[in-house]
């Protein structure tokens, strides 16, 4: 079995759920106490990249391709109601830097996508193995 990963291939909805799962549990862990301090910076910043990079690429298998576009808007929304939710969590802050490396992550996975869908190699056919 093959999935076909960037190029107008049809809905996966698989990877649907499982960003919508990652989504879910940012939001609900990070407002658990723990999640204050969490990672310091600078490397709180790379959380943030590693997240809303893997949730784009997840997103962009899911709708089978599509406008890029839209799923930049999409994350930066996702990322922008994070930051704006975190103003109301004790020991959490909201900083426009974060929101900006979600939208970063965003645009380079979707370059990586875009890049790997056009320097993929074509798939062999299944060769017969019954003789």
């Amino acid at each position: 079995m093959s999935i076909v990963v960037f190029e107008n291939s049809r809905p996966q909805p698989l990877f649907i759920a499982i960003a919508t799962a990652i989504i879910v549990l940012m939001f609900t862990l990070g407002a658990q106490p723990f999640a204050a301090g969490l990672f310091q910076s600078p490397w709180d910043k790379l959380a943030h990249f590693i997240a809303y990079a893997t949730l784009t690429v997840l997103l962009r298998i899911g709708i089978g391709g599509g406008k890029p576009w839209l799923l930049v808007v999409l994350i930066g929304i996702i990322g922008g109601f994070d930051e704006w939710r975190q103003i109301t969590i004790p020991g959490r802050s909201a900083e426009l830097a974060d929101l900006a490396t979600n939208i970063a992550a965003a645009v380079v996975a979707i370059m990586v996508c875009e890049w790997h869908a056009k320097n993929r190699q074509p798939s062999l056919p299944a060769s017969d193995h019954s003789n």
